[in-house]
Order: C-alpha cells, then structure tokens, then sequence
C-alpha cells in the first residue's frame, strides 16, 4: 500500500490484490525462475515503463520497508538519466551478480535496455532458477553495471539473507561487504526471510512463519504494537532454571522456536536428534531428579521432532 505502484506475477489474476495471471515459458516451478522474471520484466516494460521511475523485483518472502527504499533513491545522483542497478553484489564464477533473494532495483533507462536489447539475447528457453545471475550478466553485457546498495558504513540495506544467521565479508568496488549479527543497516531496504540457518545447515521457514514475521516488522515499523499487551503469551522467567519440553510438529513455526531457544543466554538445548529413547528419558529423569534450581542451572530446553521415531515412541506412550 505504500509503494506509488505493485503488482504480484502469478498463476491467476486476483485485481484486490494485484495478482496478474502473467504467462511465461517452461513449468510452474521454481527451478524455472527464469523464465518467470523474463516475463515479469517484458510485462513491466509494455505496460508501466513510463509511469513509474524506479522498479524493485523481488519475492513473496521478502519484506520491503518502502519509506527506506524511497530515501535510498532519493540520495542517489540524479543528474544523470543513465541506466541504474541497485542491489548486493555476491560472487560467481569470478564476477559479482545482485542478489535476488532481497530483490534488486533497476530505474526506467535500465529496464528499457533489458527488454529491448538483452532479454532475447540468451538462454531464451532455459530453465533454471538463477534469474538473478542471468538478469546481471545481461545488464552487464549491454554495459549496466550493478551499484552497491550499502550504507556509507558498509552495512547492507538489501539484506539477502536473514541479518542474524549469515555471514560473510569481502570488497566490491572499493567498499566493504559484511553482514550478520549487528551488520544490518538501520536504513534496511529488504530482508529475505525464507531461510533459518542452524549450524552448517539450511532450513526452510514454513510459509506461515514468514507471514508472521513479516506482520510483525510491519507492526514495529508502524508503531502498532501496545506494548502493555503482548502479541502472544511469552515464556516464563527462564533465569530461575527449570525444564521444557518441546513436541515439535512439522510445519507449526518449530524451526524458529528452535532457533530462539539455541540463541537464548537463560537456556540449555538438547534435541533427540542423535539420542536413543533411552538415553532422552535417563537425561530428563536426572533433572527431574535434582532438586532445587541452583543446582539445575539454566533452563533445560529439549526438543522432541516428530518425523524422529524415539519421539513418536514418546508422545504415544505418554498419552497411554
């Protein structure tokens, strides 16, 4: 509702809420992304080119924070009608692409150069997912060049990937590159929320946490939240010690409570991932056991996944 103008490609057309049935080349998937984005931007080349003076591309998994992204154009060098390709660079294969996962931004002239002069130059057929390699190799090739979208301390605006689980530092165009913990700018332009990185693995948010998370930056960003009221019951006191037990079904938000309670000073984690019945049911037996919280220590947090057998085992024989 912010934004001067939206609209959202899909597989039908919905005017409420700006859904176009926007047809493209190849399957409904997403290893055909490509395909995808090369409609998407012939479609905004034929119809809204000259309304609108800047055009940000991104996915339903990323939260834009509009007002951020105005100021940020708004700061730019407008003395020049040249093409412009704003977003965070990321190696491949030796060169530096605009990542997609936070969305990219191109101004009037660079669309109109993409379409008409390097969207049918290659890979008009191919199908794969690395629409946002392919768009900056094309823009490069007919010499629109990406522009880095930090701030002026070096922190990311465009953050492709969650603020508190990646990162990674290096140097484009003279200016630093990091991320992380504590490395977002307080100018942010976008997060890509889609995934929750937990030791040397990836996982996926389920589509209803990142509809609540993004509600909730909303409602910060906005000012909405009564802070007398919370938005949903919070844990008790964990500085006193104590046990949680935590069935974790698939698909109910699990993965981040997951990644509150490995991330939290008051708790100690512990799952049944690499633990037998047996040694789940001695461990939790012993706290139990102990008495009194100064000897308990921190609150004990164990996580019982579902899709495991000790804890499908565990909840039927609790309920017997």
């Amino acid at each position: 509702k912010e934004c001067n103008g939206f609209f959202a490609a899909s597989n039908f057309t919905e005017a409420s809420v700006g859904a176009i049935d926007l047809i493209h080349s190849g399957p409904e998937e997403y290893k055909n992304m490509w395909q995808k984005v090369r409609s998407m931007w012939a479609y905004v080349h034929e119809h809204y080119l000259n309304d609108y003076d800047y055009f940000h591309i991104c996915g339903d998994d990323t939260y834009v924070v509009v007002d951020n992204l105005r100021l940020h154009l708004l700061s730019l060098n407008h003395s020049t009608s040249g093409p412009i390709f704003l977003g965070t660079p990321m190696r491949h294969k030796g060169s530096y692409f605009a990542a997609g996962g936070s969305g990219y931004t191109l101004n009037q002239a660079a669309v109109k150069l993409l379409a008409e002069h390097a969207l049918d130059m290659f890979l008009t057929e191919n199908v794969d997912s690395r629409e946002d390699v392919f768009v900056s190799s094309l823009l490069e090739k007919v010499g629109v060049k990406l522009t880095h979208a930090n701030d002026e301390n070096g922190l990311l605006k465009y953050m492709h990937l969650n603020p508190p689980t990646f990162v990674t530092k290096y140097t484009y165009e003279g200016k630093a590159h990091i991320s992380g913990t504590n490395k977002a700018s307080g100018k942010t332009v976008s997060i890509h929320m889609n995934y929750n990185r937990q030791g040397k693995g990836r996982t996926l948010y389920a589509d209803s946490d990142i509809a609540e998370i993004m509600h909730r930056y909303h409602d910060v960003l906005e000012g909405k939240c009564d802070h007398d009221v919370p938005m949903r019951p919070g844990l008790p006191d964990l500085s006193k010690g104590g046990l949680i037990l935590f069935f974790h079904l698939p698909k109910t938000g699990g993965s981040s409570l997951r990644y509150l309670a490995k991330t939290n000073d008051h708790l100690e984690y512990y799952s049944n991932e690499h633990r037998s019945m047996n040694a789940s049911k001695d461990l939790i037996t012993q706290w139990t056991q102990t008495s009194g919280h100064e000897k308990v220590g921190r609150t004990k947090f164990f996580e019982f996944h579902w899709n495991l057998e000790p804890c499908k085992y565990f909840v039927l024989a609790s309920a017997d």
